[in-house]
């Protein structure tokens, strides 16, 4: 999906793309792009662990491609609820836009993908935790019709 507004395209994150995905994590952990020599490299890296990951069924990661890079990405996945007979639930697991691209609608569009799987699951809920002081985003969340329901603890571990 190409927004022709602002000239970003939307895609979902395959092998095929996953390396472009890779160098904008390595953007958002170490503030700075790889060199051209980097990215070269990045495109050979071992992502089999990631590939795994994007073949689970019910998670979707999508990001927006300006200037011949990922900028920003969204990760969701489909949770199935049994016993209640109402569907799924769409959750949120992380909604990141680079700095220097934020404030030109990228994120409003990468959750209209949300909102699409929302629909197509017959999902009965969209969830998604933000940060108390992350007022921006709670407003862009806002916007596509997510309600504040409160303060919640966010509890957890790295067991292995």
């Amino acid at each position: 999906m190409v927004n022709s507004k602002h000239g970003f395209t939307i895609l979902r994150v395959l092998k095929e793309n996953y390396h472009l995905f890779d160098d904008l994590v390595y953007y958002r952990m170490n503030g700075k792009e790889r060199t051209t020599a980097e990215k070269e490299v990045s495109k050979d890296g071992d992502y089999s662990i990631a590939y795994r990951e994007l073949d689970y069924e019910n998670f979707y990661v999508y990001a927006a491609c300006l200037d011949d890079k990922f900028v920003a990405w969204i990760s969701i996945i489909y949770i199935p609820k049994i016993g209640k007979g109402i569907g799924g639930i769409i959750y949120v697991d992380e909604l990141y836009t680079r700095p220097d691209y934020r404030n030109r609608g990228i994120a409003y569009e990468l959750l209209q993908k949300v909102k699409e799987h929302y629909e197509q699951r017959k999902a009965y809920l969209i969830r998604l935790y933000v940060g108390d002081d992350n007022r921006s985003a709670q407003h862009v969340y806002q916007k596509i019709g997510l309600e504040d329901k409160g303060v919640c603890r966010c509890m957890e571990s790295r067991i292995r």
